[in-house]
């Protein structure tokens, strides 16, 4: 069960979608709402807001105040200037007709002062049960409880989970109130809960030591059933079309093999059973094996909800003649920019000195006068939104109209403030980018989602604008999507080679204090868009990439530079000089790939020269000093 989070950490979500800042213990799912309405705070303009969550280690900066409770690990969820109301939830095995308990232990520090060991209005470690009178807004601020399910339903919306009654907990760890719930089930859910109700800079929520007892009573009768499941296992079903060869076949029981599988041309067997883990890989030979992916995704959501679709393609198309684009001279090779949530002190001297060949911004006034210091980069603008993943749910492109007209009403305003055109202003800004992040792994459903939104978006962007500005599209987290998943990205590549859009993959590379993993990561990680190349080449497609984000993000040193710390980047590894040696690695691995590549790379920006909360990754003007004379001679 992992109860004291003491193993290792996945990406496992509510929705099936993974995020590059949450973490979710080993055998939890992570769950929160997004958005709005807020009805105990109608005039929060922002809603609730998706919290990073971490495992954390009993090291520096949790020793003191202490953020774990016992053993050596915890959980730390929390959101900056946002509310949220979150959780972490768990299905677990139980003998029909016993009892439940359950608990845990929290703490919140919940403030608008960088204080680490005092809270607003509760300066010294205090608990309150909800409901005590007299409470101010502050000491009523956070709320904790636990919950179970009796139906072992993963849903923590449903109205079948019995809640405890909630805590506020401040500065120091407390017991989450006790529930206790009987049951008639072979399964129930629990449920763990942080909840906000007003954005100070710090709602950080600590949750450890969940204490789970099975109280053991009298075994009802088993019900009659046929084919419920012995035991909740991970299962994979490699799903075969109906028409192969003998050398197709042995190829998908080779593959079944090496994990055990299961293989067979059945999709109704694929999806059956009462699991929370199903996986069905379906394979094509052909572009005709299937009716198409569309259909197939629509069968498992409709019957056998739940299930994970992973579309294996194991054929070639020929690439049409003739289709690779003509070479990209770039005016300068310094393909490493920078990432501007506001412009900082002297943030123009970069680019009017080491002349990078792309930068980024968030504010339509920061792009014209970023394009202006030096109309050779490529200038990206960036329209930051609190809840990326809300613009995927109801109607897409209803949902990105909405989006585009973000862009064009602040183009319109800036235009109006400065005395100027339209025209004038656009052509002073290169690409409108689409929504963050929201592109996942092994979760096909959602990443079509996000492919037909940023289609959409593109389709917006050239209806109103023409060809003076270009779209931002797959700002994927770094890592994603799979490889199988990879050709879903597909429309979005037919649209940058087609239209002149780029793709804006997040470029990480991941680093410790001892030693960087660039090279060793560089083809799943800092380089992975080079990959989906390969694979968008052999469909005719040659697309034009910027890196929308990129540079070192943190890994403990025992994954090998396989995992990421999210809230932590090169600051956790060592000094600037050492920074910049393994920045000029990224620089001329892009230059590289460009001399093979028709220069279809405009390079990445690095996060993050001005930013909101993300101290570990700022640096400063000295820092950006030092960079400027490194990257000068690429130029």
């Amino acid at each position: 069960m992992n109860p004291s989070f003491e193993g290792g950490w996945t990406r496992k979500t509510h929705t099936g979608q993974e995020f590059g800042e949450i973490f979710v213990p080993e055998g939890w799912t992570a769950y929160w709402k997004e958005g709005k309405p807020v009805p105990h705070d109608p005039t929060n303009p922002n809603g609730y807001g998706r919290p990073e969550m971490h495992v954390i280690n009993k090291e520096a900066p949790f020793l003191d105040p202490p953020r774990i409770h016992s053993g050596n690990r915890s959980v730390k969820l929390f959101t900056f200037f946002r509310i949220h109301f979150a959780g972490l939830y768990q299905r677990v095995q139980v003998a029909p007709g016993s009892t439940i308990k359950l608990s845990g232990f929290a703490h919140a520090w919940s403030s608008n002062q960088n204080d680490a060991k005092k809270s607003d209005g509760v300066t010294t470690p205090e608990s309150f049960l909800e409901g005590t009178i007299g409470l101010s807004d502050a000491q009523r601020n956070f709320t904790f409880r636990v919950g179970v399910d009796p139906y072992g339903m993963d849903d923590p919306w449903s109205k079948d989970i019995v809640w405890g009654n909630g805590k506020h907990i401040y500065n120091k760890f407390d017991a989450i109130p006790t529930v206790e719930v009987p049951t008639t089930s072979k399964f129930v859910t629990v449920f763990v809960q942080s909840e906000v109700l007003y954005p100070f800079q710090h709602c950080d929520s600590y949750i450890d030591f969940i204490q789970f007892e099975e109280i053991q009573g009298q075994t009802p009768p088993t019900p009659e059933c046929k084919g419920l499941p012995r035991v909740d296992y991970s299962r994979t079903y490699h799903l075969a079309p109906k028409v192969i060869t003998n050398e197709q076949r042995q190829k998908i029981e080779e593959e079944a093999f090496k994990t055990r599988s299961t293989f067979g041309f059945s999709a109704d067997d694929a999806g059956i059973g009462d699991l929370t883990d199903k996986t069905v890989k379906v394979w094509w030979f052909a572009k005709d094996s299937w009716e198409s992916k569309a259909a197939i995704d629509n069968f498992f959501a409709s019957y056998y909800p739940g299930t994970k679709v992973v579309h294996v393609l194991d054929y070639v198309v020929d690439p049409p003649v003739g289709n690779e684009p003509k070479p990209i001279v770039h005016p300068t090779r310094n393909y490493v920019g920078l990432h501007h949530c506001f412009l900082k002190e002297d943030w123009d001297k970069y680019l009017t000195e080491a002349k990078p060949s792309v930068v980024k911004t968030f504010a339509c006034g920061d792009t014209v006068a970023a394009k202006k210091a030096y109309p050779g980069t490529l200038a990206v603008w960036r329209k930051h939104v609190s809840n990326d993943g809300g613009w995927l749910e109801g109607d897409l492109k209803g949902n990105a109209k909405k989006f585009f007209l973000l862009y064009k009403n602040e183009i319109e305003l800036h235009s109006w403030n400065n005395n100027t055109t339209v025209e004038d202003t656009l052509s002073w800004i290169d690409v409108l980018e689409s929504i963050n992040e929201t592109v996942p792994t092994n979760n096909a459903q959602h990443i079509i989602k996000a492919v037909t939104f940023d289609c959409y978006f593109s389709d917006f962007v050239h209806e109103e604008f023409g060809d003076k500005v270009k779209a931002g599209l797959l700002t994927v987290a770094v890592g994603n999507p799979s490889e199988a998943e990879v050709p879903l990205l597909l429309p979005c590549a037919k649209l940058s080679h087609e239209r002149g859009d780029f793709c804006g993959y997040h470029s990480y590379w991941a680093a410790d204090n001892v030693q960087g993993y660039i090279q060793q990561g560089w083809p799943w990680h800092a380089g992975r868009a080079f990959q989906w190349d390969i694979v968008f080449n052999s469909f005719g497609y040659y697309p034009v990439y910027y890196f929308g984000e990129s540079g070192i993000c943190y890994t403990y040193p025992e994954s090998n530079g396989t995992n990421f710390v999210a809230t932590r980047g090169w600051k956790s590894c060592g000094d600037f000089p050492n920074y910049i040696k393994q920045i000029e690695i990224y620089n001329n691995n892009i230059i590289a790939w460009n001399k093979e590549h028709q220069g279809r790379c405009y390079g990445g920006t690095l996060f993050t020269y001005g930013s909101w909360g993300w101290e570990n990754f700022e640096f400063n003007p000295g820092d950006l000093a030092l960079l400027t004379t490194a990257m000068k001679k690429y130029v």
